[in-house]
């Protein structure tokens, strides 16, 4: 399917190769000169310095990665006229396979080049900055995806004079707009092929539900959504990066609880908890495989307590393997997600009794109801977030850093907010945009790089986001004369 791409990205990438190659060692000379001028007679460098000069390296590497990214986008682009499931995960892949060598390139240079504890310190850099920038590229591959579902562009109109009679009777192509639910994916250390496993049966119901439902799950796993930060706990930085925006918990357990947070038994304990407290949610699914000897007992009893504990207000499921769950996920995702949107859609709806054969979360449902001054003041907050947001889609940066939009009155209070169900739709559609323009931002990327996923969102927004403001203004003064 590409193999008539890998020659000429083999070209394109040996010049860019070459060409940051070459940039890199320039400025890794300059800055050995200068630190050399610095240094003295003793011609001994100290430890921060050779610890810039080993991030430079790195940023070499970082730009080497992005430089691959970008070549496969633009040619896969250039000839399909969009990205689709199938180019995440093709090109995602290329781009973590370059990510992995250059983390062992740079190893090897540095154990070659320096001595002591800075070695260290920069081959753990080395291979979180590399992990990170894959995960950028995933995170900008799968926006361009869910871009495309959301608005699909008619191709190859010319191809055959049925289609293009179809086509003309069809009238010009509409834009269609697709709703967003975010699923992260919860577990110890333990259940890594799990992990993959529920992000495979999560795309794979996308390829066969999207059309007919007009929605895409998206798959949110911290170690490709989470990114550096400081101020807070670890556990605590990484519930504000990705679990806020969460809609769905699919929590796996093996042999293991996790690592104590300070707040919470282990991380996963504390995102459930957490979706539990929102009323979001959460699905929870426990191995019944044979324990390794090695297994710590100490785990083992913990994660025994918490599974009893867990059987007073949750059905969870337990499965043998791999291949058990992702059987017991595929039967079960559909039922979960349309539970998940009639909540959403309709949060006055009575209880509904539990389904025998689906996993039954913790809803919102028995939340009390606000006023209607209480509804009108929110959705003004409502209003008025979007009203920035739009005043920042038009400046979308400032000098050389991207402006952040913001979400915090609409992830506080989406589950408050009263709005007719096409209305509402379209508010979390948007939403969901947004947030990806966040994410984006989030990760750092240097606005001189340039980003299409980011401009496509922003511009979108530009043109979309004047009228969504007036409709929800025309309803707040009909339902405040009401």
């Amino acid at each position: 399917m590409y193999e008539d791409l890998e020659q000429i990205v083999k070209l394109k990438f040996t010049g860019e190769l070459e060409t940051i190659s070459s940039q890199t060692r320039e400025k890794v000379k300059e800055m050995q000169n200068e630190y050399a001028a610095l240094a003295g007679s003793s011609g001994v460098r100290s430890g921060q310095n050779e610890a810039a000069i080993g991030r430079a390296q790195v940023e070499g590497s970082e730009h080497i990665v992005q430089a691959l990214f970008r070549i496969w986008v633009e040619l896969v682009t250039r000839r399909n006229g969009h990205i689709d499931q199938r180019d995440v995960t093709f090109i995602a892949g290329k781009v973590d396979d370059l990510a992995q060598t250059q983390t062992r390139h740079l190893r090897a240079a540095f154990a070659q080049q320096r001595a002591g504890a800075v070695v260290n310190l920069l081959s753990q850099e080395a291979e979180m900055r590399m992990r990170a920038a894959a995960a950028n590229a995933r995170r900008e591959l799968e926006i361009m995806a869910r871009e495309y579902g959301a608005f699909p562009r008619r191709l190859n109109e010319d191809k055959t004079q049925s289609r293009t009679e179809d086509i003309n009777k069809e009238g010009p192509p509409t834009r269609r707009t697709a709703e967003v639910l975010n699923i992260l994916i919860a577990s110890p250390s333990d259940v890594a092929e799990e992990r993959d496993v529920v992000e495979k049966v999560i795309l794979e119901w996308n390829a066969s539900h999207f059309e007919s439902m007009g929605v895409i799950l998206h798959p949110i796993r911290w170690e490709s959504h989470a990114y550096p930060a400081s101020g807070d706990r670890p556990q605590a930085i990484i519930n504000k990066q990705i679990l806020q925006s969460g809609d769905i918990l699919i929590g796996i357990f093996g042999y293991k609880l996790g690592t104590p947070t300070g707040a919470a038994q282990s991380g996963t304990i504390e995102e459930i908890e957490e979706f539990r407290k929102a009323g979001k949610y959460v699905a929870l699914y426990f191995s019944t495989a044979d324990v390794p000897r090695s297994a710590d007992r100490a785990q083992l009893d913990a994660l025994e307590a918490y599974k009893k504990e867990r059987q007073k207000d949750t059905l969870y499921f337990e499965f043998e393997d791999a291949t058990d769950l992702r059987s017991h996920l595929s039967r079960q995702l559909p039922k979960i997600v349309v539970e998940v949107r009639k909540q959403s859609d309709r949060p006055s709806l009575p209880e509904e009794p539990d389904s025998p054969t689906s996993p039954r979360g913790i809803n919102a449902n028995n939340r009390p109801a606000t006023s209607s001054s209480q509804d009108s003041l929110l959705l003004a907050d409502l209003i008025s977030e979007l009203e920035d947001n739009l005043d920042c889609a038009s400046r979308p940066r400032t000098g050389d850093v991207y402006r952040r939009p913001s979400t915090r009155v609409w992830l506080e209070n989406r589950n408050r907010i009263s709005l007719p169900q096409d209305l509402s739709t379209e508010v979390r559609n948007t939403y969901n945009r947004v947030t990806s323009w966040a994410d984006v931002v989030a990760s750092g990327l240097n606005p001189k790089l340039g980003s299409m996923p980011l401009e496509l969102i922003v511009s979108d927004l530009r043109a979309s986001l004047p009228s969504l403001i007036e409709r929800l203004k025309k309803f707040r003064n009909q339902d405040t004369k009401a």
